[in-house]
């Protein structure tokens, strides 16, 4: 459930702070590594990351992944300035998603208010295995999650 589960309060997700906070991580990694970055949200995750994309200056360079982002409980994705995203941004949903806060209906408002940036792309996946908590908020993000990791190790 993501009004109960623990972490990051969702309030904070949104704040100066909290980008200050994730722009220092993005930092340490570009200079320990010397390594293009991705800047990933997961659920919840998702606004903390368009929250750092938005904050981040230009000469920090890195790309935003939103993956079954929170697009329905307050603070969300949809209540931000996502016009204000110049990163290439890939946005990934799954089409069985039942979560409230994460649904796949949301996809095309997002994508369209993704307008600042050119290098935007939207993936819907279907497939993969159920979560271990059961309920619509855990199934299909682990079905997501499962999923991509078999696109990308399907040795494994």
């Amino acid at each position: 459930d993501m009004q109960a589960s623990p972490g990051i309060p969702f309030p904070h997700r949104v704040t100066a702070a909290h980008s200050a906070e994730l722009l220092d991580v993005i930092r340490n990694v570009q200079q320990r590594d010397n390594l293009p970055a991705w800047m990933m949200g997961f659920s919840a995750g998702g606004p903390s990351a368009a929250n750092v994309a938005i904050a981040a200056p230009p000469s920090t360079p890195f790309g935003l992944i939103l993956m079954s982002p929170n697009t329905g409980v307050d603070p969300h994705l949809l209540s931000m300035n996502l016009e204000a995203i110049q990163r290439p941004t890939l946005l990934l949903t799954h089409a069985s998603d039942s979560c409230q806060g994460t649904s796949p209906a949301n996809a095309p408002v997002v994508m369209s208010r993704l307008s600042a940036t050119e290098a935007r792309r939207h993936g819907s996946f279907t497939g993969g295995s159920a979560g271990t908590r059961g309920g619509g908020c855990d199934t299909t993000g682990s079905s997501l999650t499962r999923t991509i990791h078999e696109a990308v190790c399907p040795s494994e």
